[in-house]
């Protein structure tokens, strides 16, 4: 998170705004999953975690942690009310904002840059059914499934017999 507001920080000096807002959804409960990045390490390097170096893994991590937070930044012109301490006169005034909205990577950012895990993937989308593994099947509750005869909605013969 450090390096981020850092890079935040450098962008905003660099600029010729007024003010900074920044957005940081993370900032009172960091976002990571530990076993997430172990277990995409393993198999990176097709190890069980017993055979694997703890100190490599940590290197690495280290190396990537710059893209473990990106930021978007957008521009925004903001009206402030101003009273003069001599007249009491108030005025409008415009300052030029630049708001940072911060953004977790991590996981994700590892397995495709630092992991090479998705490399070689096709591209699907268990939503639209790309892969019949994946691809969401009809549930109708109440009904059991066994034979032929038991394939009718039992909702038909529903109040009554004819």
């Amino acid at each position: 998170m450090e390096d981020v507001m850092e890079r935040i920080e450098r962008d905003f000096a660099a600029s010729d705004r007024d003010e900074m807002e920044v957005i940081n959804p993370y900032e009172t409960s960091p976002v990571y999953n530990a076993n997430l990045f172990v277990s995409q390490y393993c198999a990176a390097k097709d190890k069980e975690f017993a055979d694997i170096s703890i100190s490599d893994m940590a290197a690495v991590m280290r190396r990537g942690k710059s893209h473990l937070y990106s930021y978007k930044r957008t521009e925004e012109i903001r009206e402030k009310t101003m009273e003069d301490p001599e007249t009491g006169e108030e005025t409008t005034v415009s300052e030029k904002w630049m708001i940072y909205t911060i953004s977790y990577n991590g996981e994700d950012y590892f397995a495709d840059q630092v992991f090479s895990l998705t490399e070689g993937l096709p591209d699907r989308d268990p939503l639209k059914g790309d892969d019949d593994q994946c691809r969401p099947q009809p549930f109708r509750a109440g009904i059991r499934r066994t034979d032929a005869a038991s394939e009718q909605d039992p909702r038909q013969h529903a109040g009554g017999g004819n």
